[in-house]
């Protein structure tokens, strides 16, 4: 009716994929043998792909106030290849590496609001709780739990600010909270605080690969703030900047299994331009850049070794609308 609505989407919520070619390393100091692959084992491929389906209702309560909730059915894939040197750090070595692609699930929930202070100003928030998935079986000897890989609760706040010549300002702040996962949060150090002792048929103890302190990637929880400016153009058009900023996550004592997810950007910038008429037919043009940012730390395994992760992206997307 005129105050409610219902929505259904599949939206594609991540995809990772790292993949390192030839390289070498040294499993250890002092060791002169030298193994093929980043980590010793062979080229490395890590995949993870993840997407949700969710079905929301909406409803405007009054003139200032309205409310959604949604409710999330969430997929995801993994894969892993090239790991196998660390087997013997791992509760379950026959499932850590190397079993192709593995699926899991689960539902979630997210609910928000908007409320319009006045005919100018709107704020809005939303709030998403940790969402259990399923077990990646195929890796209980990889991830923390005997396979458990969650989705972390985040929140955000937002608010959008119209000018009266039809321009308007945006800005969002968002919290990301990767200590609720142990698969990301639970440190590589795990290995090597005596909670795992190693062996030549598998780890045994609660911080070896798999256990439930099972060591992870190190991720701490996340902030972003986020800056948009909308300018009102002739004929409808519409230009765009923002910009985003955060600290990444991987602490410099967390290199080592990070190099399989190297996700050490902080600062994003954005343009878009749109001619749109009243039925949302047209031109819309954007552009991305995600501003390098090296990190560096030594190897858990070599206090002799500096690893340095860096990144760099950029998206354009042209699209037409009739």
């Amino acid at each position: 009716d005129d105050r409610s609505v219902w929505g259904l989407a599949v939206v594609a919520k991540g995809g990772m994929v790292t993949e390192w070619k030839s390289g070498s390393a040294y499993l250890g100091p002092g060791v002169t043998a030298e193994y093929p692959g980043i980590y010793g084992d062979g080229d490395t491929f890590v995949e993870l792909r993840q997407l949700y389906l969710a079905g929301t209702y909406s409803r405007q309560l009054n003139e200032k106030l309205s409310l959604g909730f949604s409710l999330i059915y969430n997929y995801q894939t993994f894969e892993m290849v090239g790991l196998g040197q660390l087997a013997p750090f791992s509760l379950f070595p026959d499932d850590l590496n190397d079993k192709g692609v593995n699926g899991s699930s689960g539902f979630g929930f997210k609910f928000g609001s908007i409320y319009k202070i006045n005919k100018n100003l709107s704020l809005g928030f939303y709030y998403q709780p940790k969402t259990n998935m399923s077990k990646f079986s195929d890796y209980q000897g990889l991830f923390a739990h005997g396979g458990e890989l969650d989705l972390p609760s985040n929140f955000g706040i937002g608010s959008v600010w119209r000018q009266a010549n039809g321009n308007k300002i945006l800005f969002d702040y968002q919290r990301i909270k990767y200590s609720d996962l142990g698969a990301l949060s639970h440190s590589i150090l795990n290995l090597l605080d005596g909670s795992c002792s190693p062996g030549f048929l598998g780890g045994t103890g609660d911080g070896c690969l798999g256990g439930s302190r099972g060591a992870g990637f190190g991720w701490q929880n996340m902030t972003i703030y986020k800056l948009g400016y909308e300018m009102a153009l002739a004929n409808k058009a519409k230009f765009r900047f923002g910009y985003s900023a955060t600290e990444q996550p991987i602490p410099s004592t967390e290199m080592l299994l990070n190099i399989l997810a190297p996700a050490v950007i902080e600062n994003h910038i954005t343009l878009g331009y749109s001619m749109l008429d009243e039925d949302l037919k047209g031109w819309e043009i954007s552009a991305m850049l995600a501003l390098k940012n090296p990190v560096s730390g030594t190897n858990t395994f070599d206090s002799n070794q500096t690893i340095t992760i860096e990144m760099t992206q950029w998206e354009v997307a042209v699209g037409y609308g009739y």
